[in-house]
Formats: C-alpha cells, sequence, structure tokens
C-alpha cells in the first residue's frame, strides 16, 4: 500500500482527538438548552422511572437496564437526571459520528483516486475537519436531535447503537478484526430487541457484510457464528417479561408478558410490508439511505469511454449529482415536506438523519478534496489532467469557498430556526399549568382524581405532570393521583394500596387480575371520602358523579356529596364566585403569551401566504418550503385551559353572571379554537342576552356540530359542558340512556329553566325523580302540564304518560286512591292499549294492590283467555291474596301453552 504520511491517518487529530471535541462541544450546547422537568415528549419516560405507570415495562429491555440506577434516585431529581443522560447520549453519538465520517474512504471515483494517496484514502489537509464539523453541527442541531437531546425519550439511546453499529463497520474495514464483527452482531441483535424498528435495516446491515466479507460471507462457520451472535444478542428480548414473571408485583405469565413484545414485533413487519409504510419508507429513503448507496459504490475511471468528452462528461455529471445529493440532504436537516420528520407523522425517525449526516461528511469531504487539492502524479501518469479547463480554473476555489459557506449558512440557518423551537420545547408552560392547578388544592391533603387528556384514549399526561409537581414540591404522599381509565383493574387497585397504603386500602386479592365491578368502585370512592377529600383534576361526568357534584376551585374540582333531598348540587355563593374569579384573573394573562403564539404558528401553517416575515431568514425558509413548527407544551395546555375556563363559564351563566361567563367563553375559544362546546355557549350567551332563549329541540344537535370531534363523548371530554338548550337537552337524554340518572336529573332541570314550555322535559324530570323515590320533585315537575294542559299542547297519547307518572308519584308518597283514580281513567280512556294495562299492573302489584291488579288482568284475559302473560300474572296476584286455586288453574293453562315457562312451574308448584 502506498503511504504519504509518516504516521497512521487513523492516529490523526481529526480522526482520533475531533470526535471526543465535537461530542464535548455539544454535550456544552444541550447543557445549555437542557429541559430541567416534563414536556410532552418524555413525560411518559419520567413517569416510568418515576413508578407512576403500573403496568409492567415489557419493551426496550436495554434502555430499562440503562436506567435502572436513576429509579432509585429521589423523584424530583429524576426527570432532570434523565434529560441529562439524553445529552450524553446524544453527544457520545455525535462523536461515534465524527469518527465514522473521518474513517469514510475517499476513494468512490477516479477523480478522488488521483488526489488523496493517504492510507486508507482518508481525507487528509487542512481542509479535513470541516466534514466530521459540519455532520455534527447540523445532526446535532436538527430539530428533531436536539428535542430527544435535552429531554430523554429513549430515542437517542436507540440511536446510539445504531450509530455504534456502523462505527464498527467502519473501524472493521481498517483492521479486520473478527472480534468487532462478533460485537456489533451481537449489539445489532441486542438493538432488534430494544427497538424493532431496526428490523428494516436488517437487509441493509446484511448488504454491508458481504461487502466488507465478500465471498467469506457465505462460509457455513461465518454465518453459523453471525447467527449465533444475532440469536445471543436477541435473547435480551426476554429479560422484562422474565421481570414481570418473578418480580411478584404483577400476576401475569411468562407468556402474557412475552405476547406484548411478540405483537409488537408483528406488527412492525406489517407496518414494513404495508402499502403506504413501505411508500413513505420509500420517500424518506431517497434523501437519507440511498445517498448511502451511492457512495458506497468505487465507480470505475472511464465507464468504457476512452474520448476526452466523455470523460468529462462523466467527471461533470458525478459532479452534478454529487452537488444535488449535497444540497438536498443539507435542505432534509431544516426539515421541508419530504423530510423524515414530516413524513413519518410521529416515529421521529432519528436513525435516517443520522444516515443523512454520514452523507453530508462525505460529500462535504468529496467537494473539498476534488476541487481543493491538485491530483498527484504517478509511474503511471506523470502529468495527471487538471480538473477544469485552463479558462475555468478559478471555479475550484469557488466550489470549496462555496463549501465552507454552505456549511457556516447551514449551521447558522439550524440554529436561526430551531433555537427557539427547543427553547420553547424546554419552556415552562406545562410547569405553570401543574403549579396553577395544585395551588388549588386542599392544604391537608387530598386524592386526586384524573381522566384521560386524549378523548378516546387512555393518555394521563395531565396525571403525570401533577404528579412529577408534586414529587418537586415534597408532597407526593399526600396527594395520591389516580388514573380513574385504570381504576377498573385489580392490578391497579393493588398498586395504589402499594404505593399509598396509608391512604388508599387493599381491596382485592394479592393475585387478582380481573375487572372490578363499577358499583364496587363507586362504594370505594363514596368510602374514601368519608375520611379524605376528594378532588377531579378536570370537569368530568360518570357513576361517580351519582352520588357527587363538583365543586370548582380554578383547576381542581372538589367531590362533595349530592343533597339527598334534591339531587341538585346548590348554586355557587359568593365566596366561591369570587375564588375562581381571582383564579383564572391570575392566571389567563399569565399563560397567554405562549398558548398565542402556538396557535398563531399553528394558523400560519394552514395560511403560509398570509404569514408574517420579519427578515430575509425567514423568507428563504418559507421559500424552501421549510414550516415553523407550534409549541406542543403550549398546544396541550390551550387545550386544558380551555376546558377549564369553558366550564367555569358555564357554571357562571347557570348562575345568572353572563356578562363574566361571555368572556370565560371567549378566552377559552381563544385557548383551543376547536373547543366548540365553547363556541356554542358563547353563541348562546350572545341571544341569552338579547331575550328569551328558543325551547329545546334535540333535532338542532348533529355530529356536524362536534367538528374533529366524532361522538358525543368525544367532544364532551376534549371541551367541557354545553350550556345551550338543546346540547344540554341531548346531554341529558344521553346520562339517561347510560343510567346516569341523577346527572340527568340535574341536566333536564336547567333545560327547565331555559325551556320551561318544554313538555319532554317535564316528562323526563318525573320519571327519574320517581326512579329516585323522590315523588315530591317529581309532581312539582307535572304541575304546570297537569294544571295548564293547552299551554304544553297536550295529546292523548302524552296526557296519558302523564297521569300514569303522576300516578307513580302519588303511590310513591301512600296517597293511593289518588294514584289509582288517575290510572283508571286513564285505563277507562284505553281499554285496548296493552303497555298501559301492563304499567298499571305492574303499578298495582308493588304497591300490593292485588285485588286491583286482578281487575285489570281479568279485563285483559276477557278479551285474550289464552295469553300466558296475563294468566301468568293472574296465578301470581291469586297466589298473594291465598285464591290458590285460582292461580293453579290459571298457571296450569300457561304450561299448556308453554311447557317450558319455568316461572309458571315454579309459582303453580308454589300454590
Amino acid at each position: 500500500m502506498t503511504t504519504d504520511h509518516p504516521t497512521d491517518p487513523r492516529n490523526q487529530f481529526v480522526a482520533r482527538h475531533l470526535p471526543w471535541l465535537l461530542g464535548a462541544a455539544m454535550l456544552v450546547v444541550y447543557g445549555c438548552t437542557l429541559n430541567h422537568w416534563v414536556n410532552t415528549l418524555n413525560v411518559t419516560q419520567v413517569a416510568a422511572a418515576s413508578g407512576y405507570i403500573w403496568q409492567p415495562q415489557l419493551y426496550n429491555p436495554l434502555a430499562w437496564l440503562a436506567i435502572a440506577p436513576f429509579r432509585l434516585l429521589p423523584a424530583a431529581q429524576i426527570p432532570l437526571a434523565l434529560n441529562l443522560f439524553a445529552a450524553i447520549c446524544a453527544a457520545a453519538t455525535l462523536a461515534m459520528l465524527a469518527r465514522s465520517v473521518a474513517l469514510l474512504p475517499h476513494d468512490r471515483t477516479e477523480k478522488e483516486r488521483q488526489r488523496e494517496r493517504s492510507d486508507f484514502a482518508f481525507l487528509t489537509g487542512w481542509p479535513a475537519w470541516l466534514p466530521p464539523v459540519l455532520a455534527v453541527a447540523l445532526a446535532g442541531l436538527q430539530l428533531t436531535f436536539w428535542q430527544h437531546a435535552t429531554s430523554y425519550t429513549g430515542e437517542l439511546f436507540d440511536l446510539l447503537l445504531f450509530a455504534f453499529i456502523l462505527w464498527q463497520l467502519l473501524e472493521y474495514r481498517l483492521d479486520e478484526r473478527p472480534g468487532r464483527l462478533t460485537l456489533l452482531t451481537i449489539v445489532y441483535g441486542a438493538a432488534l430487541a430494544e427497538n424493532w424498528a431496526m428490523l428494516a435495516f436488517l437487509p441493509v446491515f446484511i448488504m454491508a457484510l458481504i461487502w466488507l466479507q465478500k465471498l467469506e460471507f457465505f462460509n457455513a462457520r461465518f454465518l453459523a457464528r453471525m447467527a449465533g451472535c444475532g440469536l445471543a444478542g436477541m435473547l435480551l428480548f426476554l429479560l422484562l417479561p422474565t421481570v414481570a414473571k418473578f418480580s411478584g408485583i404483577y400476576s401475569v405469565s411468562f407468556w402474557e408478558a412475552l405476547k406484548p413484545g411478540l405483537k409488537m414485533e408483528w406488527d412492525v413487519m406489517r407496518a414494513i410490508t404495508d402499502g403506504d409504510t413501505r411508500h413513505t419508507l420509500a420517500l424518506m429513503s431517497l434523501t437519507t439511505l440511498l445517498p448511502l448507496l451511492i457512495i458506497a459504490i468505487r465507480w470505475s475511471a472511464s465507464f468504457g469511454d476512452s474520448s476526452h468528452l466523455g470523460a468529462a462528461l462523466t467527471s461533470n455529471l458525478f459532479h452534478l449529482v454529487y452537488a444535488v445529493c449535497f444540497g438536498v440532504t443539507v435542505w432534509v436537516m431544516f426539515d421541508p415536506a419530504f423530510s423524515p420528520r414530516q413524513l413519518s407523522k410521529g416515529p421521529p425517525a432519528l436513525t435516517l438523519y443520522y444516515l443523512a449526516a454520514l452523507n453530508l461528511g462525505y460529500f462535504c469531504g468529496y467537494f473539498l478534496l476534488v476541487f481543493g487539492k491538485r491530483a498527484v502524479a504517478t509511474r503511471r501518469n506523470s502529468r495527471p489532467p487538471q480538473l477544469m479547463p485552463a479558462g475555468l480554473q478559478w471555479l475550484c476555489p469557488v466550489v470549496v469557498a462555496g463549501t465552507f459557506g454552505l456549511a457556516g449558512l447551514a449551521t447558522a440557518g439550524l440554529i436561526y430556526k430551531n433555537a427557539p423551537l427547543v427553547r420553547q420545547a424546554n419552556g415552562d408552560v406545562l410547569l405553570k399549568y401543574a403549579r396553577l392547578a395544585t395551588q388549588s388544592l386542599p392544604p391537608g391533603g387530598a386524592i386526586l382524581l384524573s381522566d384521560s387528556d386524549q378523548p378516546g384514549k387512555p393518555d394521563p399526561t395531565r396525571a403525570y405532570l401533577i404528579q412529577a409537581l408534586l414529587a418537586r414540591e415534597g408532597r407526593a404522599r399526600i396527594y395520591p393521583v389516580v388514573d380513574t381509565q385504570s381504576l377498573n383493574w385489580s392490578p391497579y387497585l393493588r398498586f395504589l394500596h402499594q404505593r399509598y397504603p396509608d391512604k388508599w386500602p387493599q381491596i382485592v386479592e394479592s393475585k387478582a387480575f380481573n375487572l372490578v365491578n363499577p358499583a364496587g368502585l363507586f362504594g370505594l370512592i363514596n368510602l374514601l371520602s368519608q375520611s379524605n377529600t376528594i378532588c377531579y383534576l378536570n370537569p368530568s361526568y360518570g357513576y361517580y358523579f351519582e352520588q357527587f357534584y363538583q365543586e370548582p376551585h380554578g383547576l381542581i374540582y372538589r367531590l362533595k356529596p349530592l343533597p339527598a333531598d334534591t339531587l341538585m348540587a346548590p348554586p355557587l355563593g359568593e365566596p366561591l364566585l369570587a375564588e375562581n374569579e381571582s383564579f383564572w384573573a391570575q392566571a389567563t394573562p399569565a399563560v397567554r403569551p405562549a398558548i398565542a403564539a402556538a396557535l398563531k404558528i399553528q394558523q400560519d401553517l394552514s395560511a403560509p401566504q398570509a404569514q408574517r416575515l420579519n427578515n430575509f431568514a425567514d423568507w428563504l425558509l418559507q421559500h424552501l418550503h421549510i414550516v415553523n413548527e407550534p409549541d406542543p407544551n403550549a398546544l396541550l395546555a390551550g387545550a386544558i385551559y380551555s376546558r377549564g375556563l369553558n366550564a367555569w363559564g358555564v357554571a357562571l351563566q347557570r348562575a345568572g353572571q353572563l356578562d363574566r361567563a361571555a368572556a370565560h367563553f371567549q378566552t377559552a375559544r381563544q385557548f383551543n379554537p376547536d373547543n366548540v362546546a365553547a363556541d356554542i355557549n358563547l353563541k348562546f350567551n350572545q341571544a341569552l342576552r338579547k331575550g328569551p332563549a328558543a325551547t329545546a329541540d334535540i333535532g338542532n344537535v348533529s355530529g356536524e356540530q362536534f367538528g374533529k370531534y366524532r361522538d358525543w363523548n368525544q367532544v364532551l371530554n376534549a371541551c367541557g359542558p354545553f350550556d345551550e338548550t338543546s346540547f344540554v337537552f341531548q346531554n341529558a337524554l344521553s346520562l339517561a340512556q347510560n343510567g346516569y340518572p341523577r346527572q340527568a336529573i340535574a341536566a333536564f332541570t336547567r333545560v327547565r329553566q331555559l325551556a320551561p314550555d318544554n313538555l319532554a322535559t317535564r316528562l323526563w324530570l318525573a320519571q327519574l325523580y320517581s326512579y329516585a323515590r323522590l315523588p315530591d320533585p317529581a309532581l312539582e315537575a307535572l304541575h304546570d302540564p297537569l294544571t295548564q294542559p293547552a299551554r304544553y299542547g297536550l295529546t292523548a297519547q302524552n296526557s296519558t304518560e302523564l297521569n300514569v307518572l303522576a300516578s307513580a308519584a302519588h303511590l310513591q308518597k301512600n296517597e293511593i286512591a289518588r294514584g289509582v283514580a288517575l290510572l283508571e281513567t286513564e285505563l277507562a280512556r284505553h281499554p285496548d292499549d296493552d303497555t298501559l294495562s301492563t304499567v298499571t299492573t305492574q303499578a298495582y302489584l308493588m304497591r300490593g294492590l292485588y285485588t286491583n291488579a286482578l281487575q285489570v288482568i281479568e279485563r285483559k284475559l276477557a278479551k285474550a283467555p289464552d295469553s300466558p302473560q296475563w294468566l301468568l300474572g293472574k296465578g301470581y296476584a291469586s297466589i298473594q291474596i291465598h285464591a290458590y286455586a285460582n292461580a293453579i288453574t290459571a298457571l296450569t293453562r300457561v304450561l299448556e301453552l308453554q311447557t317450558n315457562d319455568a316461572t309458571a312451574r315454579f309459582n303453580r308448584a308454589l300454590a
């Protein structure tokens, strides 16, 4: 091998020392921009390390091992420690990137071979430092990389494994140590167990081994050794199921713990073969993986064309292709529409950005070498050809200067574009929310309940934020945070008892893994409320609110027992009104700027032509189709505040404070333009201030009014309550049909206030109060329709329903004569109404009026003597009045008609 350098180029500054310096420099950058707490990126990882998540961890075994020491830290220190670990992983990854770029061979084309004669075809000379610096700068300052480097998500730990594998492949090209292949194959197997997305790179990894080993790759012993090493690394896949099995915490078998990981593998394989996914991967690979494959090819000198013109065209074609690849790869780092960040729609795709950075290092070195060095004379070619004709030699220094200029501009551009976004992502928006929420907590402790933040999805982000702040302030033990969507699982109830033994009792068996009956949970919350303050972290509804109502205190809602006589929450008093108004007057100005800025960017994305451009840099970024991105933390906080503001506006509107309510609806709509409830409530508020509201008409409610939300539950969970007549009526119907009568009573009562002449509302209220054994409120709801029938437009059908409901209320009050009279009047008017006869008979039997029931039954049997229903009723009523012979006769006939009627057979035996 020809050697023009007295020392091994691997030991020179660029290859040996510069990678460490670059890694240290980027570690300083990440340290200065580090996220010191929690945001939407790292909240789940912080929750897992802090012990907030009750489910066993079954994925990412290597990351689980790496962060195991962090679990020993106090919970208040875990977020910062994890984020610092992410920064260290990022710095180590970039150091490996710089070393890998320095090891790239610059002998792919004839022009490079004519100019670089060093050992291993390393780039030498004073400009050799630029390619590693450029690769590290653009990769490290790329938005996705920077964000994950300052907030621990586990993604950079996975990328560290990927970078290590590529680095070892390049090192093996130089020293051919068999141990390197063994090590990197074991690491690749472990990386597969850690992140099944590595499956997508398995063909590329095999191609790299074939490229390095040539025919030796197909040696049976070599293949067996590589397969064994890979499988040895993949054994790590069994670690977490084993831990879950033998930890004694979770009642799961090894197979049950293993299945989720296998399902994940299967889902990844299916995703890779899916048409849409393959199309997306192909698009992302065009600008990241394809250039790497191009530079891996060692091109011949002439491609069979011996003419000077053909050689010149071939050479210039290489320059053009490489220039396009160089420019597009730089462009990709700015996240245009075709970048991995934009195309992946969720996954960070950091491995593709890493490959793009590797390409950048090579292309930068190519132009510095080809245009910055003279060809070296050899024995075969004593006078090497010039790169450019004599009149165009001035282009060479221009290209070199342009390469330096592009590197500087790209680095400055990334800092300009991404530094504000990283600062926003690592800002204090969510910390402010958690502080505002917890400032209203009862001082002596409370049990905090929280629902999902994502409609229809289990997403306890809000609960994790509150837990992280309480841990930071040392108050976590007295404020247990409970995820209501997990409460029906026995393991979660055990987890709560183990975590908060003084606050949460043990109510399930130690090995139970079944679902818990909602009635049992209702009883548990009721029991806990007798010795603890129960609070909700968000306005909500459901079976807990059949016993309690929510008393607002800023962003916290205390659960108070409903009055037994009315089942209605008491009106808001002046102290409560003043407290909440003071809270929102303090909170709204403090959080508005960040939310408004994020929403402004979101609005600009939908109308880029209206975006205000501050300077030439903004103009250039826009024309390169590089879009700004809103702060996801601010958008999440805006949605949370919007829901709370809308709920408080509804409370004010129902208290008659229409002007104040309108202001809060307006702010709620500003904080979350998708809050359709706030929008509808604001419009209705304007109508209320003008005059009486329209009557309820459920036909006015349609799914088209829900915006991006699919159903009623989603819109309520995301936006908060409605206070427009039609929507409140629809909500009341939904609550009644789903088995929440007490909440339905409150909703129908509000409809009655807004539309006092709506008959359906009065009928529903009477029915629900009767169901709750409160006859006086039921009769009060029916009083006006009974005394003013013309006002309510009574017909024969609804008049009957009205009298039946009134009769039920009188019977509950033991006003037997009045109740019987109403029923008999309706039976006389509608003798052929089977439903009325059935309802009347059941009412008589429930009140012990068996003789009255028999009279109705006999009238029906006179018209239908072989009706099993009425014969069975006659048998039962006859038994109650001791007319056993009549009962036996009726029940025998039932059995003749229906030989398998068990009820009739039992009652006949009883008679």
